[in-house]
């Protein structure tokens, strides 16, 4: 993953790579999620903004995103009741978008 900004608006995004050759065998799989991440919609998932598709690579980009580990990191200055809120708050917005998942995926 890498941070950058779109050289249009300076919007921040975040780039992911999958590069074939180092698994080539999920090659096809990783083109179908593209396709299905292309058409999914919801304000709990990550913002997709674009990709670019090659025979070597899939180039995906969202909106900024920031990992887990760093985002924990910061927790250690917060209070227990804080952590814990958040925590719920996070569980909650999971299961909405995992709720959402399935019935769109129901209706298939």
């Amino acid at each position: 993953m890498n941070n950058n900004e779109l050289q249009d608006d300076g919007s921040n995004v975040s780039i992911f790579e999958y590069d074939f050759s180092t698994n080539k065998k999920y090659a096809p799989l990783a083109r179908n999620a593209l396709r299905k991440l292309r058409t999914t919609r919801h304000p709990d998932i990550v913002k997709f903004i674009d990709a670019v598709e090659t025979e070597t690579s899939i180039h995906i980009m969202t909106e900024r995103v920031r990992p887990l580990r760093s985002t924990l990191d910061d927790w250690a200055l917060k209070s227990q009741q804080e952590k814990e809120d958040w925590l719920l708050w996070g569980l909650h917005r999971i299961s909405v978008c995992l709720q959402s998942l399935l019935v769109s995926i129901s209706t298939f």
